[in-house]
Formats: C-alpha cells, sequence, structure tokens
C-alpha cells in the first residue's frame, strides 16, 4: 500500500491510497482537471484537463506526465511526457501549485537504502588515524597497472556492466553502492556524498546496508572526509575498517566520496583492498561524471521547454493586432533579447475617440523583466479602463510598483493617448527615452522633455507631469526603447540617438516603411553581433 498526500493546495493534508489487489494491481489514478475522466481532481485553469496518472507495475508505483501545458515535477525536476519515472518513498511530486507526498508503506520502513541517514561527526584532525593514502590521479593508477591487475580487470568489468545502460543519476548511485557491497564481501554498509558546488550536481547522500535493520545510521568522519575532499587521495583508517574514495570531475577534482564501512564480525578490509576499491571509483567517477552531464542536459532541455512556454505567454500578452483609427496608421515591433524579455508595448481604446499608445522597458532581462512586464501590463489595462486621467494612471501605478516590486526593479515608460477627433496628443514619460515627432518638413523634435519624470518602481511621490502636442496630417511620432538606441557592432560602438534622428529626419512614407527603415539600418549597424538587449518600437502617422 501506498499513499498520495497533499501537502500543499486545495485540500491540503488530504490523502489518497494507492493499494494494489490481490493480483497486484491498481487502477491507474488519474489527475488533472476534467471531473469526469480524472480521480484526483484539481481545479485551477493551468492543470490540464488529463495531466499526470500514478500507476502500478512490476512491484513498483511510477508517474507519468500526460503531455501537460504546465508540466509534472518530480523531486524538483520536470518529467518528459509520456516517460513514467519510478516513485520512492518521500518523493515530493509539484503540479502547478499543488505540492504531494508519495509514502510507499512497505519502503518507509526499509533501511537498506536512505538519502537522510548520514551523520557527520567532527574529530580532532590531529587524532584522525589514516593507515594508508593513495593518490588516485589517472597518472597514478596508471603506474600501479602491476598490482592486482586481474582483479582490477573484474572490477572494471563488473562495474560497466552494473552501470552502463543507467543514465538516472540517483538510478547510478544506489547501483553503485550495491555493486560495491557484492564486491567487497567485508562490507556491511556503503555511503555515497556528492558535495554540489559543481555547476551539474546538487548536494546529494546515499546509503546502503548489506543487512537492513531499524536505526542504523552511517557516520562519515569530518578528517577523513576532508582529507579526502582536500587532498584527492584515497584513505583507509588505522584499524582498516573503513576506506574512503574520492568520485573525480573530468579535472580530476573531488566532488565527493564512496566510504565502505567493514563488519566488525568479517573485517578489517585486506590490506590490498583500497587499491582496489580506488580502480573501481576510477570507473564510478565517469559513470557519475556522465549521468550528470545528462541530469543537467534534461535540465537544460526543460528549462528551454519553459522558456517557449513563457515566451508564448508573452506574445500573448502583446497586442494581437493594430489599431484601425480613421485617418492614421500604425506600426510596431518587437523582439526579446532572450526568449523572454521586458519591453511591453500595448494599445488600448478609451472612451471618447480616444486610443491610449504605451511603450515601456522593464530593468534586466529574462524571466524576472518578463514577469514585470506582465505585471505592468496587468496594471495599466486596469486602470486605463477607469477613466483616470494619463498622469493619475502613471502615478497610480507607480505607486503600487514601488509597494510590490524587488526594491532594485523599475520601469521606464511613455504614455500617449491620442484624440484622434481633435488629432491632439497627451504624454506622460517615466524615465524614457523621449518620443520623436517628424514634421513634414524633416524636422525632428523631442516631446516632453521637460515633462520627463522619474521610471516607475522608484519613489511612491513622484509627480507626473503631462505634455501636450498635435499631430499635423502627414507627421509620424516614433517611440523606441533603448535596445534600439544602444545596439552595438563589434567594434563595441552604439548605434545612438543621433544617429537615429538623422535617418528618421530623412524617412519619407508612411508608418510601416519607416519602421522597417528603422530596423534595416539598425540590423546593417550591428551586423553579426549578439542582440545586446530587448527591442521594441512604435510608428503612429497621420495620413496626409
Amino acid at each position: 500500500m501506498a499513499i498520495l498526500r497533499m501537502l500543499k493546495g486545495q485540500g491540503a493534508q488530504r490523502e489518497f491510497i494507492l493499494e494494489p489487489d490481490d493480483k497486484g494491481r491498481i487502477g491507474v489514478l488519474q489527475i488533472g482537471r476534467d471531473a469526469e475522466k480524472c480521480h484526483l481532481v484539481l481545479s485551477p485553469k493551468v492543470v490540464s484537463r488529463e495531466h499526470a496518472q500514478i500507476f502500478f507495475k512490476d512491484g513498483a508505483f511510477y508517474i507519468e506526465d500526460l503531455k501537460s501545458k504546465a508540466g509534472t515535477v518530480l523531486n524538483g525536476g520536470r518529467l518528459i511526457p509520456h516517460v513514467p519515472r519510478e516513485l520512492k518513498h518521500r518523493d515530493l511530486i509539484n503540479i502547478c501549485d499543488h505540492i504531494f507526498s508519495f509514502l510507499d508503506a512497505d519502503g518507509s520502513s526499509d533501511t537498506g537504502s536512505s538519502t537522510d541517514k548520514v551523520t557527520i561527526y567532527e574529530d580532532d584532525p590531529n587524532k584522525t588515524a589514516i593507515h594508508t593514502a593513495l593518490d588516485s590521479t589517472a597518472m597514478s593508477m596508471a603506474s600501479r597497472t602491476s598490482a592486482n591487475a586481474l582483479m582490477k580487470l573484474a572490477a572494471f568489468m563488473r562495474l560497466t556492466h552494473d552501470l552502463r545502460s543507467t543514465v538516472s543519476l540517483d538510478r547510478l548511485l544506489e547501483k553503485v553502492l550495491e555493486s560495491l557491497l557484492a564486491m567487497f564481501s567485508v562490507a556491511s554498509r556503503g555511503i555515497i556524498l556528492l558535495q554540489g558546488g559543481h555547476p551539474t550536481i546538487m548536494p546529494r547522500s546515499l546509503v546502503r546496508f548489506r543487512s537492513p535493520g531499524k536505526d542504523q545510521r552511517a557516520m562519515l568522519n569530518r578528517g577523513v572526509l576532508d582529507t579526502v575532499m582536500n587532498t584527492g587521495k584515497a584513505v583507509s583508517a588505522a584499524d582498516r575498517m573503513t576506506m574512503c574514495v574520492p568520485i573525480l570531475d573530468r579535472h580530476e577534482q573531488p566532488i565527493g566520496v564512496i566510504q565502505l564501512d567493514a563488519d566488525r564480525i568479517e573485517g578489517p578490509f585486506p590490506s590490498d583492498d583500497l587499491d582496489l576499491f580506488l580502480t573501481a571509483a576510477m570507473q564510478v567517477s565517469f559513470a557519475i561524471e556522465n549521468a550528470m552531464l545528462h541530469e543537467a542536459a534534461l535540465r537544460e532541455r526543460a528549462l528551454e521547454w519553459e522558456l517557449g512556454i513563457a515566451h508564448e505567454i508573452q506574445i500573448s500578452l502583446l497586442p494581437s493586432e493594430r489599431p484601425n483609427v480613421p485617418g492614421y496608421e500604425f506600426w510596431d515591433y518587437y523582439a526579446p533579447a532572450k526568449q523572454v524579455g521586458g519591453d511591453y508595448y500595448d494599445y488600448r481604446e478609451l472612451r471618447g475617440n480616444r486610443l491610449a499608445m504605451l511603450l515601456g522597458d522593464v530593468s534586466g532581462k529574462g524571466i524576472p523583466a518578463a514577469l514585470l512586464m506582465a505585471k505592468a501590463s496587468t496594471e495599466f489595462n486596469v486602470f486605463l479602463s477607469s477613466d483616470l486621467s494619463p498622469v493619475e494612471v502613471v502615478s497610480t501605478v507607480n505607486r503600487r510598483f514601488v509597494q510590490r516590486s524587488a526594491d532594485t526593479a523599475f520601469m521606464t515608460m511613455v504614455l500617449v493617448v491620442l484624440d484622434w477627433s481633435t488629432h491632439r496628443l497627451q504624454l506622460v514619460n517615466a524615465g524614457h527615452i523621449r518620443p520623436l515627432l517628424r514634421r513634414t518638413d524633416g524636422q525632428v523634435v523631442e516631446i516632453g522633455a521637460a515633462e520627463s519624470s522619474l521610471p516607475l518602481g522608484i519613489r511612491p511621490d513622484v509627480e507626473y507631469r503631462q505634455a501636450e502636442c498635435e499631430l499635423a496630417p502627414g507627421e509620424t511620432l516614433l517611440l523606441v526603447t533603448d535596445g534600439i538606441i544602444d545596439a552595438q557592432n563589434r567594434e563595441g560602438k552604439l548605434y545612438g540617438l543621433p544617429r537615429l534622428i538623422e535617418l528618421y529626419s530623412q524617412a519619407e512614407g508612411n508608418a510601416p516603411e519607416v519602421g522597417q527603415l528603422i530596423l534595416n539600418d539598425t540590423g546593417r549597424f550591428v551586423g553579426d553581433n549578439d542582440q545586446f538587449d530587448d527591442t521594441c518600437l512604435m510608428c503612429i502617422r497621420r495620413c496626409p
């Protein structure tokens, strides 16, 4: 029997019993939003209709993601859709905002393998008795090939056979200890400790006992552990009841240890076992390094998938179509430097023949900036619909940003409200690049220089001011983010505002032609250099 316990979510502390019948089968436990098809119904809309399932097969419970949109997470790692993963006692399952713990009533009392029974005890380093210390480098290993050659070959063959098909790091560590306990008959327990501090691993510990019993704990001596981690040498204690070898990365730097403890009845270890253990540990290090790289690749793939979903969500927050206002042309462009970004633009039709246009730039890039951008989108949509003046809208959003955003987060933005019956523009600028108005004679004017104020999120008491102007027939208003101004070429030179103004002054044509001309010129300037920042621009032109 097993239990799925809800730790967080609607109905927290609910428990679901998973018990095979007399033939070792259980009905599949379907998890999702569909009340007709699922046994465990989760109501949030981000949960897929058929999200995941738990089933029993060959004596073990498995969880499988059913190609859900938000994904299913097991112990911090996202599941690959339709690839079942075996569940272990106390595994944590995340489905959106819900967290479950899997409790295996049979496995919970088995102390043969554990991840929380390693105790590191302190000892006086001067009293830590080391019987033997062997160099674990590949060069040193090669110089000892004549010693126990046949035993070493057998160790390599056995470990290679046991480990070659295992790519899951957690399962690999279990098989390593199983193989080592089989290889060293006097060993009563084995311990693996991965210390972390490596770009591809998280700290892990695992214990395996030859004869499981109650309340068994494995001990690691701090002096022995520090000796192995600091020197990279394999050591055996003075009484030869303990052997400890390093796990090395490809640069022969210790990233963890493996320790074997002898049985008091069968021990101590023979004097040449440390050499054999070290030989086996070299093969283990290779396998662990490969498993860590595989695990890192899976995390990277999951992150790419998440970023792809985030990109789709962010794009859905941007306007799906441009305004259709009599006598006006609109054109816009948006490209994040990463899969998601912090630039933001929007249109919103208001009462009284008015159109609000927003363009902003959140500090930073990537997911944090994208989250703040999504927040800005919501805030402005709410307050623009409440018939507040442009200054009141910006002031209100600013106060909320200060209250709810991180201390270092801020956003520059400009709000433009067009009254297309009078052709008047009202502009409020919160620390953003000033809008550029191009007259029909090619003159370019920066609008609202005197009225520009601090970005959103700096201070709650900022007094924003409004600038006004009229858009005459044939005139164009341009709004850009610093992805245009700060674009760099291979020599590190900036595109710059003067070059933009010079090009813009010569840009005759409709709004799409003007916008595309600027993008093409920026592209030629940057060349094959990477995009430095999120890029966004808007063109508004009154038809002649």
